[in-house]
């Protein structure tokens, strides 16, 4: 009887440890695919440069960076990232990135992270992006994000996304249609915000036009529904 506990104790002991480190492994690990990959780009993973073309699939983490006249597109799991010209990401830690500098358009579905996010303690599907001076989040919705000069700014295309202050913890909501800022510290030790208001349409328009994954036909029966709303 003794001999049965203690294999009983082994088995289960052993189900534990190989349950725990799953749990580990999703929560710093997401698939990577690129869809499009269009200029000079470097990719850092471990510490050693990695090349890149269409359809590669990696594992995070690893780094992003885009050089002139170049772009990358690529999926994290169900989160779409569009990266411009001279822009630099992080994918360490899924369901969030690291945004150091550029211009990055960001879609996530409005119903949620898949079943391997939500296991990695995203809670409703929360995805956030953290710049020098903001984490701008969403569970659902379309942004682009542009981090230049000491500057965050932000642009809602579609949803609701919360801007962080990371310094105060200070956040607001805005909606789709609407952009904010926030800058360098004040003598409260915050950072410097702007106020929200309605975004530049067809610089906003052409963005998404470059760095989304929207066909010819989607784009043009966006920019026609958006048009009259904005």
């Amino acid at each position: 009887m003794k001999n049965f506990l203690k294999k009983c104790f082994r088995i289960a002991l052993r189900v534990v440890v190989v349950t725990l480190s799953f749990t580990i492994d999703i929560k710093v690990k997401a698939d990577v695919l690129f869809d499009t990959v269009k200029g000079q780009i470097e990719v850092e993973k471990a510490g050693s440069l990695v090349t890149v073309a269409d359809k590669t699939k990696m594992l995070e983490p690893l780094d992003v960076e885009t050089f002139n006249r170049s772009l990358a597109k690529f999926s994290m799991n169900s989160i779409f990232l569009g990266l411009g010209e001279k822009t630099l990401v992080g994918c360490l830690d899924s369901p969030k990135i690291d945004f150091s500098w550029g211009t990055i358009f960001v879609s996530v579905p409005s119903a949620g992270l898949n079943s391997k996010e939500k296991k990695a303690g995203s809670g409703n599907g929360w995805f956030s992006v953290r710049t020098p001076q903001a984490e701008i989040g969403t569970s659902g919705g379309e942004f682009i994000a542009v981090v230049k000069d000491r500057k965050t700014t932000i642009h809602v295309v579609s949803g609701n996304v919360e801007m962080k202050d990371r310094s105060s913890g200070e956040s607001q909501s805005l909606r789709a249609g609407y952009s904010d800022w926030m800058a360098g510290l004040n003598s409260n030790g915050a950072h410097v915000k702007g106020r929200p208001e309605a975004i530049d349409f067809d610089w906003v328009m052409a963005q998404t036009k470059t760095l989304s994954r929207f066909s010819v036909y989607e784009y043009q029966n966006r920019y026609d529904h958006l048009k009259p709303l904005w």
